[in-house]
């Protein structure tokens, strides 16, 4: 269980470095741990809709993976991709948005040519054992799900916050669309 207490330490660490971020720019964060609306790696309908009704109230709700107990000194990794997906069902946004540290998702990693249209064009995907959250492979999974439910995805560059600002507008912005 002490890796379980190492990692749950680091996401309440990163959670309040989001928090205080969010604070500063006036966004009025609402924390939410995912075992608010989660039972394991199962969405509690009911209690996601009232995520849309914090968000209506002006509040910005904040929620993040997090490593879980599973009883019989077994824990697990609740992905906040996956997370994502189970929220994106119910609440059905206008779009969801991956924040990277790439630009986006890329046909050739050693090339690096990124792919802006990932319904037109398919990369090839190495997996990265030494990451528990499932990485790039992971997310790309949960955005087909969300895009084949007809929700709009973008993979975007965190490091470069106005290409957020675009795509959330809806301007032309490098990163990857799924659709």
């Amino acid at each position: 269980l002490k890796g379980l207490s190492v990692v749950k330490n680091s996401m309440i660490e990163l959670d309040k470095i989001i928090l205080n971020s969010a604070t500063k720019n006036r966004l009025n964060p609402y924390c939410l741990p995912p075992t608010d609306f989660m039972n394991g790696n199962k969405p509690i309908r009911s209690k996601i809709e009232k995520i849309g009704e914090i968000a209506k109230s002006g509040l910005t709700p904040v929620t993040y993976g997090d490593a879980l107990w599973y009883g019989q000194k077994k824990s697990y990794i609740l992905s906040g991709d996956v997370i994502m997906t189970a929220i994106a069902k119910v609440l059905k946004p206008r779009l969801s948005v991956f924040v990277l540290n790439v630009d986006g998702v890329y046909s050739d990693t050693r090339s690096k040519k990124l792919i802006y249209d990932f319904k037109k064009e398919k990369p090839k995907i190495s997996k990265n054992s030494m990451d528990v959250t499932g990485g790039m492979t992971r997310k790309i999974t949960e955005a087909t799900k969300m895009s084949r439910s007809g929700l709009k995805v973008f993979f975007v560059n965190g490091n470069k916050p106005q290409r957020i600002t675009d795509a959330v507008s809806g301007k032309k912005f490098e990163g990857t669309l799924f659709r």
